[in-house]
């Protein structure tokens, strides 16, 4: 009996962990770029375009501002992190988030100057919870 509660503990466990996983903040950019950004992005540092689901590194914070937003709310902060491809810095994505809260990333390449705007969207991907 001791023997099956283990093992139904560490099922449970590997459930929780994998779905937990397939959770990400989920930005759009109007076109067709959809970009997914895990809760956890300033401790794993990296993000993902759907459908490829291929990690992009990202750098430790290159800048941080904080806005004050009052007495009464958490400054919004601004985090802007290097995009690193074969160990080379290409563009930067700023993250925008107040309190827990992530509700807006831009990207700006550094080749081509271009920058593109995210917005949060719920979405209903194959595999991938939006938050």
């Amino acid at each position: 009996m001791m023997k099956q509660t283990l093992w139904l503990c560490l099922f449970l466990s590997v459930c929780v962990q994998a779905y937990a996983s397939n959770e990400y903040y989920c930005f759009a950019d109007g076109k067709k770029s959809i970009l997914l950004v895990s809760p956890q992005y300033q401790k794993t540092p990296s993000i993902k375009y759907y459908p490829y689901l291929k990690d992009i590194k990202l750098s430790e914070p290159v800048h941080i501002e904080e806005v004050e937003m009052g007495e009464v709310a958490q400054p919004e902060v601004y985090k802007t992190m290097n995009e690193l491809i074969d160990g080379k810095v290409t563009g930067q994505y700023t993250f925008v988030s107040q309190g827990y809260i992530l509700y807006d990333v831009s990207y700006r390449n550094l080749r081509t100057k271009k920058e593109t705007h995210f917005e949060q969207v719920s979405l209903n991907l194959k595999g991938i919870s939006c938050l």
